[in-house]
């Protein structure tokens, strides 16, 4: 195995469970390389950024998911983005307007939109939300304009902000940087002012987040969540966590 190739695939096992210390061991016997060559991995991938090397292991260089690139945030709680997303595609009725945010949760709405809706429009900022959506002959899909992130796949800046502003949205699927006491927050700056415009055009906001966006807390906040019409998140999340959550907005949980 090419060693670029082998330390991509080691990325992908570290952000597959962030905030967890993976063992150099398990390295050793997944790769059957020698210590000195994962140690070598290693230790190019902390000085590019991508790990932090800890006694007898290794853990992301960051903790917070907006950092790492949207092909491996995608293969993260996999399985509960699913549930959320079909659960989340279940809300959506023929002739609406609907935008989808740009993330990982959002596409796998896009994945499950019934497949004999009609006449619906799709606003999104997602250009892998678009592609999905492509070949949908019943849905119409518009993309703004705009400057792509390359973290997230999303376009943002003054050319979505002028796109937002010409047209009324039925219903705001959106993502979360992290679920904050009154809160939702936001990690994303270059994205804030798109988002919060989006907010004020809906006439309901429903926010996607799994369960672990309880334990993040991103850089500024986005909206309360009394502004939000509901929550699906998955039933992985903490009990008490969900407690406090359902006394200021409708909590869905799949």
């Amino acid at each position: 195995m090419l060693p670029e190739i082998r330390r991509r695939r080691i990325f992908q096992l570290i952000a597959a469970n962030p905030g967890e210390v993976l063992e150099v061991s398990r390295l050793i016997e997944e790769f059957n390389v020698s210590v000195s060559t994962i140690r070598r991995d290693l230790i190019l991938m902390e000085r590019e950024g991508q790990v932090k090397r800890v006694f007898g292991g290794v853990t992301l260089a960051s903790q917070s998911e907006h950092d790492i690139l949207f092909e491996y945030r995608v293969n993260l709680n996999k399985m509960e983005k699913k549930r959320i997303g079909a659960a989340a595609a279940r809300m959506i009725e023929s002739r609406e307007v609907i935008m989808l945010d740009s993330g990982t949760t959002t596409l796998e709405i896009a994945k499950h939109i019934d497949p004999t809706i009609k006449d619906l429009v799709v606003i999104t900022t997602s250009l892998d939300i678009a592609v999905t959506l492509a070949t949908r002959r019943n849905i119409k899909v518009i993309l703004p304009g705009g400057e792509l992130d390359s973290r997230t796949h999303g376009l943002f800046g003054p050319l979505v902000e002028e796109t937002t502003k010409k047209i009324k949205i039925d219903k705001l699927f959106m993502g979360t940087g992290g679920i904050s006491g009154q809160h939702l927050t936001n990690f994303n700056m270059q994205t804030l002012h798109n988002r919060r415009l989006a907010i004020s055009r809906a006439k309901q906001i429903i926010v996607v987040a799994d369960h672990t966006k309880f334990e993040k807390e991103g850089f500024v906040p986005l909206v309360p969540l009394s502004s939000v019409h509901r929550i699906i998140i998955d039933k992985e999340a903490p009990p008490e966590k969900v407690a406090q959550l359902r006394k200021q907005v409708e909590v869905v949980l799949v």
